[in-house]
């Protein structure tokens, strides 16, 4: 009843009568119903609301009134729209993800795609997911003027610019479709209720063969299996000659933006580079589970993939023998640097050094003297603390590194000594 207040507070008792969310049309002359069913129809279209169809009292089945759609669907307060619209949804149950997207055309002829996703994913990328497959298939229509519809509230807003992100995982998506959206002449996004957009939700659903509403059989669809995000799919040549990582990489070494940066894609630059730890000129992104993935422009990646998809590899077949840890923070490498002269201020004449055998990461901490106690509260606060129970811990024959203390807490938390 307040949102109807707030709503329509100039019509109340005036134009019209509100109860909860029941609402009445009034005139006091036949000649002015029309111009005041044109108002509440109007301001229903400015917030999107839906009547419903079992409390309404218009006479006819279907047609138009006053220029908007009226059906027994539900009266859709929209615009009569002429040409292509593409539909997309995404649907998340126990058996995993899946979207589907539909174009239909202006005769009516539906064009349906789905894709299974089998990589992790929140329900707003799969949203975007869809989108990004339906626009694909736009393009590759040669279809000029589009109408994406959709029910994702989120995605919508944001394309169009009303509202903002600062997630990560959003923000390559939302970069996505804005790049698809320029190769169209003409193309608008409109969110729908979930209700509306029922057939390209239960085809995402399904992922297989549905009954066409209007026909008793549906053309053949053709189901994709995406191991990766949309984005990923190809890497195209750096336009600018820099890889994609420059300006995260220029950052973090010379705390520099690109020029003519703005203070929005400045804050955006940070956040992302919040993600990024650079190596000497080797940069890495961090993963959720703390590893490291090497960042590689265009060339590289392309080699990489002749490597590993074609022919390239002329190694005999030999035995394989270990070189170093398999996974972050398994295996650890510890030493004591010092005495150092002079000492420092506080007093302290020795470092204690833990190196990661994988990522190369290093833990230290200064001490006045290195005892056995001090080496074994160094590994539960700067080793287990922050990185978890290591597999293994190497060290040399120093004594305070090799003492039954140090033995005596590995032993207690099950690490190789």
């Amino acid at each position: 009843m307040r949102a109807m207040t707030t709503l329509f507070h100039d019509m109340i008792h005036k134009e019209i009568e509100v109860y909860v969310d029941d609402v009445i049309i009034k005139s006091r002359r036949s000649s002015e119903h029309f111009p005041d069913l044109r108002k509440f129809f109007e301001r229903l279209q400015r917030y999107n609301l839906k009547l419903n169809p079992a409390k309404c009292t218009f006479g006819v089945p279907a047609g138009k009134l006053l220029g908007f759609i009226v059906s027994r669907k539900g009266e859709d307060i929209s615009e009569p729209y002429s040409g292509w619209r593409m539909f997309f949804d995404e649907a998340s149950n126990f058996k995993g993800v899946g979207i589907g997207a539909v174009l239909v055309s202006e005769t009516g002829q539906h064009y349906p795609i789905s894709a299974k996703i089998r990589f992790p994913c929140t329900n707003n990328m799969a949203e975007y997911e869809a989108c990004v497959l339906g626009l694909r298939m736009a393009v590759y229509m040669n279809i000029k003027e589009l109408l994406v519809i959709g029910d994702s509230d989120l995605l919508v807003h944001q394309v169009l610019g009303k509202w903002t992100t600062k997630n990560v995982e959003i923000l390559p998506y939302l970069h996505c479709v804005k790049e698809l959206c320029k190769q169209f002449r003409e193309i608008d996004f409109k969110h729908v209720p979930r209700i509306q957009n029922e057939f390209v939700d239960a085809f995402a659903t399904l992922s297989s063969m549905i009954q066409h509403l209007d026909k008793n059989y549906i053309d053949p669809i053709k189901v994709e299996i995406h191991d990766q995000q949309a984005y990923c799919f190809h890497v195209d040549e750096e336009l600018d000659g820099q890889p994609w990582y420059y300006d995260i990489k220029k950052l973090l070494e010379t705390r520099e933006y690109p020029k003519n940066a703005t203070n929005k894609q400045k804050r955006t630059l940070r956040r992302m580079a919040n993600h990024f730890f650079l190596n000497g000129e080797i940069l890495y992104r961090r993963t959720l589970d703390l590893g490291l993935l090497r960042c590689v422009d265009a060339t590289e990646a392309t080699r990489l993939l002749e490597e590993v998809h074609g022919d390239f590899i002329q190694v005999p077949p030999n035995e394989l023998n270990v070189m170093g840890s398999p996974w972050p923070f398994v295996a650890w490498g510890f030493d004591v640097i010092g005495p150092i002269e002079p000492p420092a201020s506080n007093g302290h004449r020795f470092i204690l050094v833990a190196i990661d055998y994988f990522t190369k990461w290093v833990e230290d901490s200064t001490y006045k003297a290195v005892t056995k106690k001090v080496v074994a509260d160094f590994v539960c606060n700067n080793i287990v603390c922050r990185f978890g129970i290591p597999e293994s811990i190497i060290t040399d024959n120093a004594a305070n590194l090799n003492s039954d203390l140090m033995r005596e807490t590995c032993e207690k938390i099950k690490i190789a000594y």
